[in-house]
């Protein structure tokens, strides 16, 4: 952490830690932008954990955990804040309280998926989830954050990683047909995790790729959905690098 900011007549809501990422810029948690998304109720215990996590209670940071997942799932929009935010808690924590609940939670809302996501007549949660979980391993990864324990014997990132790609089967195998915002998050994840994936569980992404070809030929899928599982299947095939007259194709507007 490289200082607090005050930013005058705000006072305390004008509060902001600026962290060190990848490209040696600064990024800034803003706190009025977090209590914007999770309530003013919610502000003590987000200026403590910003400050100092090791100093709030672990039943209170799994109180926050949960209060997070409630939040990204309303809205994709909220996904890379609420990441940074996780991340900047996580590479604070001595005993990794936070860590543990936030995996705990993944993998029991990836699980309960049907009753906690699903439930709701709100559309686009599944995806929010999908983005969320993005974000949060991509900023694991990226920023390389030591970590002592093991979830199940398995490294965070590795827990994630894994999900993701059972997010991605779940996606591509659902009996509903797939919406555009499913797919066009599918995507995004896809291109992000592939040359992990195959590092690590390639034969989980080749179950993903038969999935996606399923997927493409059922004739009910939407033009626009069809045409995003069609480049996916077009980019795996070319070792996730297109040639230029594919590129054409799904982006008429692109300069090469």
């Amino acid at each position: 952490m490289s200082g607090w900011g005050d930013r005058g007549d705000r006072g305390d809501r004008g509060l902001t830690v600026r962290l060190d990422n990848s490209s040696n810029s600064a990024v800034e948690l803003d706190l009025g932008r977090l209590i914007g998304v999770f309530g003013k109720e919610m502000e003590e215990v987000i200026k403590q954990s910003l400050e100092d996590p090791n100093r709030v209670s672990a039943r209170t940071l799994m109180e926050l955990v949960r209060q997070i997942f409630t939040k990204v799932v309303e809205s994709q929009r909220v996904s890379e804040l609420a990441a940074k935010f996780c991340i900047h808690i996580i590479e604070r924590e001595r005993k990794e309280t936070f860590l543990e609940s936030l995996l705990n939670t993944c993998q029991e809302w990836y699980h309960e998926r049907d009753r906690i996501i699903r439930a709701s007549d709100k559309a686009g949660r599944w995806a929010a989830f999908m983005s969320f979980l993005n974000e949060l391993y991509g900023l694991l990864k990226r920023k390389q954050v030591q970590l002592e324990s093991k979830y199940e014997g398995v490294a965070p990132k590795l827990v994630l990683l894994s999900l993701l790609a059972e997010c991605c089967l779940v996606t591509t195998t659902q009996t509903q047909a797939l919406t555009i915002q499913e797919t066009e998050v599918l995507f995004l994840v896809l291109t992000h995790i592939q040359r992990d994936l195959m590092a690590e569980a390639p034969g989980q992404m080749s179950l993903i790729v038969n999935c996606l070809r399923e997927a493409f030929l059922m004739s009910e899928a939407p033009q626009q959905v069809r045409k995003t599982l069609l480049q996916l299947l077009e980019l795996q095939s070319a070792g996730w690098q297109l040639p230029a007259e594919a590129v054409m194709y799904y982006y008429p507007g692109a300069k090469l």
